[in-house]
């Protein structure tokens, strides 16, 4: 049976991955912080802290894959503190994951390391893998120093994929969880002028994305997982109070946004900047996306709302 090594998959994709690979006849080995015991047969948790090879690099051996999930929730105040928490919770168990490939006999046959589409900032044109990664704010220049240490590992027998991921829609977390009840509340209104842009993915269409890259040779090394209709703010809440349905959604001005934001204990570009990712690579080599539409996306996640 092959195996597959998820870092960072206690949380929310970690634990929907472990199940779907599963039941594609993977065992799944999760790098933990605490130690765990698995009740599933084909699961394992083996300890580590993120930043140092250990016990847990034995596991590596053999392995099919290994996917890093690593990194602290972005869903804060962006702090001094909090920056470099943030940051070095992407950089440390990136750096210690290729420092143990290195010293296998038989590494995985791919290392595939989730990044961010905010590696682009700010921005109102629609990007793809072959766009510059120009932005300059906090989240981009994250994503930017993520990924160079990620690449600055060379492995013969190892494939190094970066998967760089769109807000991903799910019923019970994330944006669906937090927009319904305050759509329902009537607040779901446009955010400033509504134009900035939302990119998005269906968790479905994530995990397929990730197996299909554990199942194919890669024509390259950069993908984006991001459904292919990245919409508006203001059209993305008109769709969300469609399917819900609720007829009226006050809008938030950006003042508020940022008051709003501050008490609520996260930053305010999370909601004002635009992200109009897009995914050439995989539809180039074949990936169809089971939802490509907000629309058929919300079908399928709010129909017991």
């Amino acid at each position: 049976m092959e195996s597959i090594i998820l870092a960072g998959g206690t949380g929310n994709l970690g634990e929907l991955l472990t199940e779907f690979l599963l039941k594609y006849g993977y065992s799944v080995v999760i790098l933990s912080r605490k130690e765990k015991k698995s009740s599933e047969q084909h699961v394992k948790y083996a300890v580590w802290d993120g930043e140092n090879i250990g016990s847990w690099t034995s596991d590596l051996e053999n392995a099919k894959a290994i996917i890093n999930l690593s990194g602290e929730s972005i869903n804060q105040r962006f702090t001094e503190e909090n920056k470099k928490r943030i940051l070095s919770s992407r950089i440390k168990p990136t750096k210690v994951i290729g420092e143990a490939i290195k010293t296998l006999n038989n590494p995985p046959e791919k290392w595939i390391n989730i990044s961010g589409i905010s590696i682009f900032g700010d921005s109102y044109e629609e990007k793809d893998e072959d766009s510059k990664s120009s932005g300059e704010d906090f989240l981009a220049r994250v994503s930017q120093e993520w990924e160079r240490t990620f690449k600055s590992f060379n492995l013969p027998n190892t494939e190094q994929l970066v998967v760089r991921l769109s807000p991903v829609l799910h019923p019970d977390f994330g944006l669906i969880k937090s927009l319904v009840p305050i759509t329902k509340f009537g607040l779901g209104g446009k955010v400033a002028t509504g134009k900035q842009f939302i990119s998005w993915i269906h968790y479905e269409d994530f995990l397929r994305i990730i197996h299909f890259l554990i199942q194919s040779k890669s024509d390259t090394t950069l993908y984006h997982a991001a459904a292919p209709e990245p919409v508006s703010n203001a059209a993305f809440m008109e769709k969300l109070r469609a399917e819900l349905p609720i007829g009226f959604g006050l809008p938030l001005p950006s003042f508020a946004a940022k008051i709003g934001s501050f008490f609520m204990g996260t930053d305010s570009s999370l909601l004002l900047n635009s992200q109009r990712i897009v995914s050439k690579n995989l539809q180039k080599e074949g990936f169809i996306f089971n939802f490509p539409t907000l629309s058929l996306a919300f079908q399928n996640l709010l129909s017991s709302k």
